[in-house]
């Protein structure tokens, strides 16, 4: 068999794969996992510039979003089973991949990820305009200004 032949074969696997498990490949989830990946990164940088640094921080921060990503999953399951009871409950032809719980979860989701990316900039000395520190700073009132430790 050849390799690229195996490649294509591998991929195909993962992305059906993914789609099963985390739903469609819509902007909801690609905002998502587009804020996770630049908040990992603003984070090292972040760390890099305040002298904070460190890999036990870091496979911290990896582990968390592993388990957002698993919260997307749940929530994804959510959705099906609630399209497939409401279907067989009320005799209808709900539209496949109705998403509404996995949707919500991943704008919420990808919003705390965006506040998390403006901190983390604001730590590593880049100029944040004042309109998006008052949301940033209103968004943590609404949520009772936890701290949460992320990396």
């Amino acid at each position: 068999m050849r390799e690229d032949t195996i490649w294509t074969g591998a991929v195909a696997l993962a992305g059906t794969v993914a789609t099963a498990v985390f739903g469609a490949w819509d902007r909801p989830l690609q905002l998502l996992l587009v804020a996770m990946a630049l908040d990992y990164v603003t984070g090292v940088v972040a760390a890099a510039v305040t002298g904070r640094l460190s890999s036990e921080v870091g496979l911290r921060g990896v582990a968390r979003k592993l388990a957002l990503l698993g919260l997307v999953a749940v929530a994804n399951l959510i959705d099906q089973m609630l399209a497939a009871g409401a279907a067989q409950a009320l005799d209808l032809a709900l539209p496949e991949g109705t998403s509404a719980i996995r949707t919500a979860v991943c704008f919420a989701l990808g919003v705390s990820e965006v506040v998390s990316i403006i901190e983390n900039l604001g730590e590593a000395g880049a100029p944040i305009p004042e309109p998006l520190r008052r949301m940033v700073a209103a968004l943590k009132r609404a949520e009772g200004g936890a701290e949460d430790g992320r990396a």
